[in-house]
């Protein structure tokens, strides 16, 4: 018996400009984080473990480390010109959060805020 494989969703050309205009309503940290699981088809794990010290922005490259990759193998990805515009930003904005050496993405809510 033939087995069905389910493919993964394309979003269409309106539902790619939709999502592009919620974005742009979000918060720098936000809009990265979309920016770079596009740009180097990061998992959600692999996104979220990102550390300052991954990234290498004059080449615009970023490691992914062995500790979160499925397959256990580290790489290296590349990210567009406005990504790294948006880096840029973000890493502005993230050290009014704190400027140690660590997660790339930081969380900002109340809960955590008051922790530190």
């Amino acid at each position: 018996m033939p087995q069905l494989v389910k493919l993964p969703w394309i979003p269409t050309e309106q539902q790619w400009l939709d999502i592009l205009d919620v974005a742009a309503a979000e918060p720098p940290r936000n809009r990265l984080m979309l920016a770079m699981a596009y740009d180097a088809a990061l998992r959600r794990e692999e996104l979220c473990s990102l550390r300052t010290d991954d990234l290498d922005p004059a080449r615009r490259m970023s490691r992914v480390r062995v500790e979160t990759t499925k397959k256990r193998l580290k790489r290296i990805v590349l990210y567009s010109a406005p990504t790294g515009v948006l880096l840029q930003e973000y890493l502005t904005h993230r050290t009014t959060i704190s400027r140690a050496r660590g997660p790339l993405f930081l969380s900002e809510s109340p809960a955590t805020m008051l922790s530190r």
